[in-house]
Protein backbone atom coordinates (compact mmCIF):
# COMPACT_ATOMS: atom_id res chain seq x y z
CA UNK A 1 0.00 0.00 0.00
CA UNK A 2 1.54 3.38 -1.02
CA UNK A 3 1.86 6.19 1.52
CA UNK A 4 1.95 9.98 1.06
CA UNK A 5 1.85 13.14 3.17
CA UNK A 6 -1.37 15.20 2.80
CA UNK A 7 -0.73 18.72 1.52
CA UNK A 8 -2.56 20.29 4.47
CA UNK A 9 0.29 19.07 6.69
CA UNK A 10 2.56 21.66 5.03
CA UNK A 11 0.45 24.60 6.14
CA UNK A 12 2.71 25.21 9.14
CA UNK A 13 6.32 24.06 8.65
CA UNK A 14 9.90 24.68 9.77
CA UNK A 15 13.22 23.97 8.06
CA UNK A 16 15.43 20.95 8.70
CA UNK A 17 19.10 21.11 7.61
CA UNK A 18 19.93 18.56 4.93
CA UNK A 19 22.90 17.29 6.96
CA UNK A 20 20.56 15.87 9.59
CA UNK A 21 18.92 13.58 7.01
CA UNK A 22 21.91 12.95 4.75
CA UNK A 23 24.46 12.30 7.49
CA UNK A 24 22.78 11.57 10.78
CA UNK A 25 19.52 9.77 10.05
CA UNK A 26 21.32 6.44 10.40
CA UNK A 27 23.89 7.43 13.03
CA UNK A 28 21.69 9.35 15.43
CA UNK A 29 19.36 7.60 17.84
CA UNK A 30 15.74 8.42 18.53
CA UNK A 31 16.69 10.63 21.49
CA UNK A 32 19.08 12.72 19.38
CA UNK A 33 16.50 13.16 16.61
CA UNK A 34 13.73 14.13 19.04
CA UNK A 35 15.95 16.74 20.65
CA UNK A 36 17.01 18.20 17.31
CA UNK A 37 13.40 18.46 16.11
CA UNK A 38 12.52 20.39 19.26
CA UNK A 39 15.42 22.80 18.77
CA UNK A 40 14.58 23.30 15.09
CA UNK A 41 10.96 24.04 15.99
CA UNK A 42 12.11 26.86 18.34
CA UNK A 43 15.34 28.30 16.87
CA UNK A 44 14.69 31.68 18.43
CA UNK A 45 15.35 30.60 22.01
CA UNK A 46 17.85 28.79 24.18
CA UNK A 47 17.00 25.61 26.08
CA UNK A 48 18.30 24.23 29.32
CA UNK A 49 18.90 20.48 29.37
CA UNK A 50 16.10 19.95 31.88
CA UNK A 51 13.63 21.83 29.63
CA UNK A 52 14.57 19.64 26.69
CA UNK A 53 14.21 16.50 28.81
CA UNK A 54 10.70 17.48 29.91
CA UNK A 55 9.60 18.48 26.40
CA UNK A 56 10.62 15.26 24.66
CA UNK A 57 10.10 12.83 27.56
CA UNK A 58 13.72 11.91 28.30
CA UNK A 59 15.79 11.65 31.44
CA UNK A 60 17.85 14.79 31.94
CA UNK A 61 21.13 12.89 31.48
CA UNK A 62 19.90 11.42 28.18
CA UNK A 63 18.80 14.85 26.99
CA UNK A 64 22.23 16.27 27.87
CA UNK A 65 23.92 13.45 25.94
CA UNK A 66 21.73 14.17 22.92
CA UNK A 67 22.60 17.87 23.04
CA UNK A 68 26.29 17.06 23.22
CA UNK A 69 25.95 14.70 20.27
CA UNK A 70 24.78 17.58 18.06
CA UNK A 71 27.39 19.82 19.65
CA UNK A 72 30.13 17.38 18.65
CA UNK A 73 28.71 17.07 15.12
CA UNK A 74 28.89 20.84 14.60
CA UNK A 75 25.14 21.49 14.43
CA UNK A 76 24.97 23.13 17.86
CA UNK A 77 27.05 25.64 19.74
CA UNK A 78 26.97 26.92 23.29
CA UNK A 79 24.85 30.00 23.90
CA UNK A 80 26.19 33.40 24.87
CA UNK A 81 22.84 34.85 25.90
CA UNK A 82 22.62 38.48 26.94
CA UNK A 83 21.42 37.52 30.39
CA UNK A 84 24.27 35.12 31.06
CA UNK A 85 26.30 35.65 34.28
CA UNK A 86 29.47 36.23 32.26
CA UNK A 87 28.02 39.27 30.44
CA UNK A 88 26.45 40.63 33.60
CA UNK A 89 29.85 40.62 35.29
CA UNK A 90 31.50 42.17 32.23
CA UNK A 91 29.07 45.15 32.24
CA UNK A 92 29.29 45.74 36.00
CA UNK A 93 31.95 48.03 37.61
CA UNK A 94 35.20 46.29 38.56
CA UNK A 95 34.96 44.54 41.88
CA UNK A 96 36.64 41.77 43.73
CA UNK A 97 37.49 38.70 41.56
CA UNK A 98 34.67 36.15 41.55
CA UNK A 99 35.08 33.23 43.87
CA UNK A 100 34.32 30.72 41.08
CA UNK A 101 33.97 30.80 37.29
CA UNK A 102 30.45 31.33 35.92
CA UNK A 103 28.42 28.25 35.14
CA UNK A 104 28.54 26.90 31.61
CA UNK A 105 25.68 28.25 29.41
CA UNK A 106 23.14 25.87 27.97
CA UNK A 107 23.54 24.49 24.43
CA UNK A 108 21.38 26.06 21.69
CA UNK A 109 21.07 25.61 17.94
CA UNK A 110 23.49 27.92 16.13
CA UNK A 111 26.28 27.94 13.54
CA UNK A 112 29.20 25.62 14.14
CA UNK A 113 32.06 26.70 16.38
CA UNK A 114 35.26 24.74 15.66
CA UNK A 115 36.62 22.95 18.68
CA UNK A 116 40.22 23.39 19.70
CA UNK A 117 42.70 21.48 17.61
CA UNK A 118 44.05 18.31 19.22
CA UNK A 119 47.65 17.74 20.02
CA UNK A 120 49.78 16.88 17.01
CA UNK A 121 49.88 13.14 16.23
CA UNK A 122 53.09 11.41 17.20
CA UNK A 123 54.90 10.68 13.94
CA UNK A 124 57.74 8.19 14.07
CA UNK A 125 60.27 8.08 11.23
CA UNK A 126 62.64 5.15 10.93
CA UNK A 127 65.01 3.94 8.27
CA UNK A 128 64.63 0.49 6.69
CA UNK A 129 67.07 -0.45 3.94
CA UNK A 130 67.47 3.18 2.91
CA UNK A 131 63.72 3.86 2.78
CA UNK A 132 61.97 6.19 5.24
CA UNK A 133 58.93 4.62 6.85
CA UNK A 134 56.49 7.03 8.54
CA UNK A 135 53.93 5.63 10.97
CA UNK A 136 51.55 7.07 13.52
CA UNK A 137 50.75 5.43 16.82
CA UNK A 138 47.45 6.00 18.55
CA UNK A 139 48.12 6.84 22.21
CA UNK A 140 47.27 4.17 24.78
CA UNK A 141 45.19 5.34 27.72
CA UNK A 142 44.98 3.73 31.13
CA UNK A 143 41.64 2.59 32.50
CA UNK A 144 41.50 5.46 35.00
CA UNK A 145 42.06 7.99 32.21
CA UNK A 146 39.24 6.49 30.16
CA UNK A 147 36.95 6.54 33.20
CA UNK A 148 37.81 10.19 33.88
CA UNK A 149 37.12 11.24 30.29
CA UNK A 150 33.83 9.35 30.28
CA UNK A 151 32.77 11.06 33.48
CA UNK A 152 33.71 14.59 32.44
CA UNK A 153 32.70 14.65 28.75
CA UNK A 154 29.22 13.75 27.52
CA UNK A 155 30.50 13.29 23.95
CA UNK A 156 32.95 10.62 25.09
CA UNK A 157 30.20 9.00 27.14
CA UNK A 158 27.92 8.98 24.09
CA UNK A 159 30.66 7.48 21.86
CA UNK A 160 31.48 4.68 24.27
CA UNK A 161 27.80 3.85 24.76
CA UNK A 162 27.16 3.76 21.00
CA UNK A 163 30.31 1.84 20.08
CA UNK A 164 29.31 -1.48 21.61
CA UNK A 165 26.06 -2.02 19.65
CA UNK A 166 27.80 -0.95 16.45
CA UNK A 167 30.61 -3.45 16.94
CA UNK A 168 28.25 -6.15 18.20
CA UNK A 169 30.55 -7.24 21.01
CA UNK A 170 31.80 -6.20 24.42
CA UNK A 171 34.43 -3.46 24.30
CA UNK A 172 37.94 -4.11 25.52
CA UNK A 173 40.21 -1.57 27.19
CA UNK A 174 42.06 -1.24 23.88
CA UNK A 175 38.77 -0.46 22.11
CA UNK A 176 37.88 2.18 24.67
CA UNK A 177 41.34 3.72 24.51
CA UNK A 178 41.26 3.88 20.71
CA UNK A 179 37.85 5.55 20.61
CA UNK A 180 38.78 8.18 23.19
CA UNK A 181 42.11 8.87 21.47
CA UNK A 182 40.48 9.22 18.06
CA UNK A 183 38.34 12.00 19.50
CA UNK A 184 40.88 13.73 21.76
CA UNK A 185 44.15 13.09 19.91
CA UNK A 186 43.21 12.69 16.24
CA UNK A 187 40.42 15.28 16.38
CA UNK A 188 37.76 13.09 14.75
CA UNK A 189 34.12 14.09 15.15
CA UNK A 190 31.75 11.68 16.85
CA UNK A 191 29.93 10.75 13.65
CA UNK A 192 33.20 9.96 11.84
CA UNK A 193 34.29 7.61 14.63
CA UNK A 194 30.95 5.81 14.57
CA UNK A 195 31.14 5.50 10.78
CA UNK A 196 34.61 3.97 11.14
CA UNK A 197 33.32 1.38 13.62
CA UNK A 198 30.36 0.46 11.41
CA UNK A 199 32.66 0.16 8.38
CA UNK A 200 34.96 -2.25 10.28
CA UNK A 201 31.95 -4.36 11.32
CA UNK A 202 30.60 -4.57 7.76
CA UNK A 203 34.04 -5.66 6.57
CA UNK A 204 34.09 -8.42 9.22
CA UNK A 205 37.21 -6.85 10.73
CA UNK A 206 36.08 -5.34 14.00
CA UNK A 207 38.81 -6.67 16.28
CA UNK A 208 40.72 -4.11 18.34
CA UNK A 209 43.76 -4.40 16.07
CA UNK A 210 41.69 -4.08 12.87
CA UNK A 211 39.93 -0.99 14.22
CA UNK A 212 43.29 0.57 15.06
CA UNK A 213 44.72 -0.20 11.60
CA UNK A 214 41.65 1.29 9.91
CA UNK A 215 41.81 4.34 12.16
CA UNK A 216 45.46 4.89 11.21
CA UNK A 217 44.42 4.80 7.53
CA UNK A 218 41.80 7.47 8.27
CA UNK A 219 44.43 9.61 10.02
CA UNK A 220 47.03 9.09 7.29
CA UNK A 221 44.53 10.15 4.60
CA UNK A 222 43.23 13.13 6.57
CA UNK A 223 39.75 11.64 6.88
CA UNK A 224 38.33 13.83 9.64
CA UNK A 225 34.95 14.91 8.27
CA UNK A 226 31.72 13.12 7.45
CA UNK A 227 32.08 13.77 3.72
CA UNK A 228 35.63 12.42 3.54
CA UNK A 229 34.71 9.34 5.58
CA UNK A 230 31.66 8.70 3.42
CA UNK A 231 33.69 8.95 0.19
CA UNK A 232 36.47 6.72 1.51
CA UNK A 233 34.08 4.04 2.78
CA UNK A 234 32.16 4.09 -0.52
CA UNK A 235 35.41 3.61 -2.47
CA UNK A 236 36.59 0.79 -0.22
CA UNK A 237 33.29 -1.08 -0.37
CA UNK A 238 33.18 -0.69 -4.16
CA UNK A 239 36.72 -2.09 -4.38
CA UNK A 240 35.78 -5.07 -2.20
CA UNK A 241 32.78 -5.77 -4.42
CA UNK A 242 35.03 -5.72 -7.49
CA UNK A 243 37.51 -8.11 -5.88
CA UNK A 244 34.69 -10.58 -5.22
CA UNK A 245 33.39 -10.25 -8.78
CA UNK A 246 36.83 -11.02 -10.23
CA UNK A 247 37.35 -13.93 -7.84
CA UNK A 248 34.08 -15.49 -8.96
CA UNK A 249 34.86 -14.88 -12.64
CA UNK A 250 38.34 -16.43 -12.29
CA UNK A 251 37.13 -19.33 -10.13
CA UNK A 252 39.21 -18.25 -7.13
CA UNK A 253 37.34 -19.50 -4.12
CA UNK A 254 39.94 -21.20 -1.99
CA UNK A 255 42.16 -18.27 -1.05
CA UNK A 256 42.26 -14.51 -0.52
CA UNK A 257 43.71 -12.17 -3.10
CA UNK A 258 47.23 -10.98 -2.39
CA UNK A 259 48.15 -7.30 -2.40
CA UNK A 260 49.59 -7.23 -5.95
CA UNK A 261 46.44 -8.91 -7.32
CA UNK A 262 44.19 -6.36 -5.60
CA UNK A 263 46.34 -3.55 -7.00
CA UNK A 264 46.02 -4.96 -10.52
CA UNK A 265 42.24 -5.29 -10.19
CA UNK A 266 42.09 -1.66 -9.01
CA UNK A 267 44.05 -0.70 -12.14
CA UNK A 268 41.75 -2.67 -14.47
CA UNK A 269 38.63 -0.95 -13.19
CA UNK A 270 40.30 2.38 -12.43
CA UNK A 271 43.18 3.49 -14.67
CA UNK A 272 42.14 1.22 -17.58
CA UNK A 273 38.43 1.92 -17.10
CA UNK A 274 37.25 -1.61 -17.98
CA UNK A 275 34.17 -3.43 -16.73
CA UNK A 276 33.85 -7.07 -15.72
CA UNK A 277 32.93 -8.47 -19.19
CA UNK A 278 36.15 -7.05 -20.66
CA UNK A 279 38.19 -8.48 -17.78
CA UNK A 280 36.53 -11.87 -18.28
CA UNK A 281 37.43 -11.67 -21.98
CA UNK A 282 41.08 -11.08 -21.09
CA UNK A 283 40.92 -13.99 -18.63
CA UNK A 284 39.59 -16.33 -21.32
CA UNK A 285 42.32 -15.20 -23.72
CA UNK A 286 44.89 -15.87 -20.99
CA UNK A 287 43.68 -19.43 -20.32
CA UNK A 288 43.44 -20.22 -24.06
CA UNK A 289 47.01 -19.11 -24.70
CA UNK A 290 48.76 -20.23 -21.52
CA UNK A 291 46.54 -22.92 -20.05
CA UNK A 292 46.45 -21.26 -16.64
CA UNK A 293 45.44 -18.11 -14.74
CA UNK A 294 48.04 -15.34 -14.79
CA UNK A 295 47.22 -11.90 -13.39
CA UNK A 296 50.34 -10.50 -15.08
CA UNK A 297 49.24 -11.84 -18.49
CA UNK A 298 45.73 -10.42 -18.06
CA UNK A 299 47.17 -7.08 -16.97
CA UNK A 300 49.39 -6.87 -20.07
CA UNK A 301 46.46 -7.85 -22.31
CA UNK A 302 44.20 -5.16 -20.87
CA UNK A 303 46.99 -2.57 -21.03
CA UNK A 304 47.49 -3.37 -24.72
CA UNK A 305 43.76 -3.18 -25.40
CA UNK A 306 43.57 0.18 -23.68
CA UNK A 307 46.46 1.49 -25.77
CA UNK A 308 44.72 0.35 -28.96
CA UNK A 309 41.39 1.81 -27.87
CA UNK A 310 39.47 -1.46 -27.51
CA UNK A 311 36.54 -1.02 -25.10
CA UNK A 312 34.30 -4.10 -25.54
CA UNK A 313 34.75 -7.88 -25.93
CA UNK A 314 33.24 -7.58 -29.43
CA UNK A 315 35.94 -5.11 -30.45
CA UNK A 316 38.64 -7.34 -28.99
CA UNK A 317 37.31 -10.37 -30.88
CA UNK A 318 37.01 -8.40 -34.14
CA UNK A 319 40.63 -7.34 -33.83
CA UNK A 320 41.63 -10.94 -33.17
CA UNK A 321 39.87 -12.22 -36.28
CA UNK A 322 41.36 -9.42 -38.37
CA UNK A 323 44.82 -10.34 -37.12
CA UNK A 324 44.29 -13.99 -38.04
CA UNK A 325 43.16 -13.07 -41.54
CA UNK A 326 46.12 -10.77 -42.12
CA UNK A 327 48.48 -13.48 -40.88
CA UNK A 328 47.04 -15.99 -43.31
CA UNK A 329 47.46 -13.54 -46.16
CA UNK A 330 51.03 -12.84 -45.12
CA UNK A 331 51.89 -16.56 -45.10
CA UNK A 332 51.00 -16.92 -48.77
CA UNK A 333 48.70 -19.13 -50.80
CA UNK A 334 46.98 -21.91 -48.95
CA UNK A 335 48.11 -25.48 -50.01
CA UNK A 336 45.82 -27.32 -52.43
CA UNK A 337 45.37 -30.11 -49.92
CA UNK A 338 44.04 -30.08 -46.41
CA UNK A 339 46.85 -31.29 -44.17
CA UNK A 340 44.50 -32.23 -41.33
CA UNK A 341 42.32 -34.27 -43.73
CA UNK A 342 45.37 -35.86 -45.33
CA UNK A 343 46.67 -36.97 -41.95
CA UNK A 344 43.31 -38.42 -40.97
CA UNK A 345 42.98 -40.31 -44.28
CA UNK A 346 46.49 -41.66 -43.96
CA UNK A 347 45.73 -43.08 -40.54
CA UNK A 348 42.59 -44.73 -41.91
CA UNK A 349 44.35 -46.29 -44.90
CA UNK A 350 47.44 -47.84 -43.39
CA UNK A 351 48.37 -50.82 -45.60
CA UNK A 352 47.98 -54.19 -43.91
CA UNK A 353 51.15 -56.30 -44.10
CA UNK A 354 50.43 -60.00 -43.76
CA UNK A 355 52.92 -62.01 -41.83
CA UNK A 356 54.58 -64.65 -44.04
CA UNK A 357 54.08 -68.12 -42.74
CA UNK A 358 57.06 -70.43 -42.26
CA UNK A 359 57.18 -73.55 -44.29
Amino acid sequence: MPYSIPLRAYADTFAVPRAIVDRHLKLAGSAQLKVMLLLLRHPERAFEAEEVAAAVGLAQEDAADALHYWLACGLLQRSDAASSPAEAEASAPPAEPPAAPPSEPAPVLAPVVPRALPAEPVIQVRESEGVKIISSEIPRLRSEEITRRRREDAVIRFLLDEAEPRLGRQLTTTDLSTIVSLHDWAGMDADVILMLLEFCTRQGKNSARSIERTALKFIDRGIDTHERAENYIREQELAQDRYHQVQRAFGIGDRKLIKSEREQIDRWFGAYGYDLPMIECAYERCVENTGKLSFAYIDKTLAAWKERGLRTPAEAEAERQSYKQKRKEAEGVKPSYDSDRFEADSLMNVPIIKKRSRT
